[in-house]
């Protein structure tokens, strides 16, 4: 009887795969929502999710105020948003010369003469304690599939 076997093998591989898939295996979620503070828009910035493992996943928070962050482990995360003046820019060291780099991108010498760029329209400072998931105060219990957070700070 030749059909027996195959079909146990079948069985096999059906709870493997099942097993797999209840375990929550190499599954992970993208989430997405928006950041606002006292009902503004945030504009520039990041938004970190930290795991009971202490790992972190990080998002970019757009002009509009959304943001996304991919391959979040479902289960329960602390946040933290930072958001740092985007017309500062990041400063770049390239060789002997600091470069500053602007909110748009572009690139130019910083000397004594130089002074950095105003605030950007529309962005204003967050309380300190939010850029840290342990002082921010936000947690969150990613579900498996798709997870929406508006993440609505005061």
């Amino acid at each position: 009887m030749a059909p027996r076997p195959r079909l146990e093998a079948y069985r096999i591989l059906l709870a493997a795969v099942l097993l797999a898939g209840l375990s929550g295996c190499a599954r992970t979620v993208d989430v997405d929502g928006t950041v606002t503070y006292r009902g503004k828009p945030v504009i520039s910035g990041s938004v970190i999710f930290v795991g009971p493992d202490h790992a972190t996943h990080t998002g970019i928070i757009e002009p509009d105020g959304t943001y996304c962050v991919e391959g979040v482990p479902p289960g329960p995360v602390k946040v933290a948003v930072v958001s740092h003046d985007p017309a500062k820019g990041r400063t770049v060291q390239a060789g002997d010369k600091i470069l500053h780099r602007t909110g748009r991108g572009k690139r130019q010498s910083r000397g004594a003469a130089n002074r950095p760029p105003g605030p950007a329209k529309g962005w204003f400072p967050l309380p300190p304690q939010l850029a840290d998931a342990e002082t921010s105060g936000l947690a969150w219990l990613v579900p498996t599939g798709h997870g929406t957070f508006p993440i609505e700070l005061n």
